[in-house]
């Protein structure tokens, strides 16, 4: 009887995939490390109503019910998240 693994069970294309690799990992040098997503020098920031804020509630109860009205299915049936790693971290 062979053992199947996960790998064996994904595409040839899939397995081609070069692994993303941080700089950090990579052998970078520098003091100040960025986030995939942060921006090197900073920005004028105001306080609005608006930048405060900035980051939407996780599961924002307005989108779900009209995303669930819209596909026809029960809200418990709908989700969301902000990010992929929102995602993938639960």
């Amino acid at each position: 009887m062979s053992t199947v693994t996960i790998t064996d069970l994904a595409r040839e294309n899939v397995r081609n995939l070069t692994p993303y690799q941080s700089a950090r990992r990579l052998g970078g040098n520098g003091d100040v490390w960025l986030n995939a997503n942060e921006y090197p020098t900073a920005v004028e920031f105001q306080l609005t109503q608006q930048t405060l804020n900035r980051y939407p509630e996780c599961q924002p109860k307005a989108v779900i019910e009209n995303y669930a009205q819209y596909a026809g299915v029960n809200r418990s049936r709908c989700w969301s998240a902000v990010a992929r790693t929102k995602v993938l971290n639960c």
